[in-house]
């Protein structure tokens, strides 16, 4: 880009426990760099991009946030970790919490042709309804809403519920990069028009536990209006932008552009109406000349004859 301005990498790694936001997440990163400055009058712009990323998954699918489910008037907070259905199925039949023993009260079972759990109640103080309760979390994951259901099993004749959705155990199919203190070009749907903090997103194409790898040598590069940038307030989100938690805090590197784009000095093209008096303007002009000439010709006339 011939701005006159030699491009920039700047390189960052989360080991850099200072640069942590958070002292016990190193997912939010405030970093310090040698400000980048557009004085005044400079015709160009910053652009940005990200052009290469090393992150560890060590992601937990069953977390903070999605871990509680409430039945009829119990609770089970599912330990946080990565299970495959049929361990979590086994995990939730054998719950046992030192408050609530789940040993004969619910019985979960799954159903691999429709990938919907089952949950039949055998609770005496709710014989004939089972309640999935506002409380639960875990609705996504599992595919349950909540909800009171009073279907009855014909083999046991209990209450039944059959998850009104498929189970998902993926929590997020990618990763969020934003960078909170610039404001981009780039729009999405969680902010009003234009003036994100989104820079990019990682999808998540390996399993869990490997590290997740994104190398762009030709960057898409998006413009921000900063005309001083200083430090870089970065953020690693999930699909639903809440922040992303990596258990052990294991390092991570990014690798950002920092480039320059001169302004085009582009003119919006007139309306239409402004071309019909454009137009008007130019048929009319003439016509005024012709009419000032005939008027001087006519004076200089007189003023010969009444000299003679």
């Amino acid at each position: 880009m011939d701005t006159g301005h030699s491009s920039s990498r700047v390189f960052v790694s989360s080991s850099i426990t200072s640069n942590w936001t958070y002292s016990d997440t190193n997912t939010s990163l405030n970093v310090e760099i040698n400000p980048f400055i557009l004085q005044d009058g400079d015709p160009a712009n910053f652009v940005i991009g990200l052009e290469s990323a090393s992150i560890p998954l060590s992601i937990w699918t069953i977390n903070a946030g999605n871990n509680t489910l409430r039945l009829n008037s119990y609770t089970i907070n599912i330990d946080f970790g990565n299970y495959n259905i049929n361990g979590l199925v086994d995990y939730l039949n054998a719950y046992n919490d030192g408050i609530f023993n789940n040993t004969g009260v619910f019985v979960f079972s799954y159903d691999s042709v429709n990938n919907r759990i089952s949950v039949i109640s055998y609770d005496p103080a709710f014989p004939a309804s089972i309640t999935v309760g506002s409380a639960t979390t875990c609705q996504k994951i599992l595919g349950v809403v909540a909800g009171t259901y009073t279907t009855i099993d014909p083999t046991t004749t209990k209450p039944i519920y059959r998850a009104t959705n498929q189970v998902n155990l993926t929590f997020t199919t990618g990763i969020l990069i934003a960078i909170n203190n610039i404001q981009t070009s780039n729009r999405d749907n969680q902010a009003i028009g234009s003036g994100g903090t989104i820079l990019n997103r990682i999808p998540i194409n390996c399993p869990l536990y490997r590290i997740l790898t994104f190398y762009n040598p030709q960057p898409f590069y998006t413009t921000i209006a900063n005309r001083v940038i200083t430090n870089l307030e970065i953020r690693l989100l999930n699909d639903d932008y809440t922040p992303l938690v990596l258990q052990g805090n294991p390092n991570y590197n990014l690798c950002f552009r920092i480039d320059y784009l001169k302004t085009s000095g582009h003119q919006v093209p007139p309306t239409i109406i402004q071309r019909a008096r454009q137009q008007q303007q130019q048929i009319m002009k003439p016509v005024a000349t012709f009419k000032q000439g005939d008027l001087s010709t006519r004076a200089k006339k007189a003023l010969g004859e009444q000299k003679k």
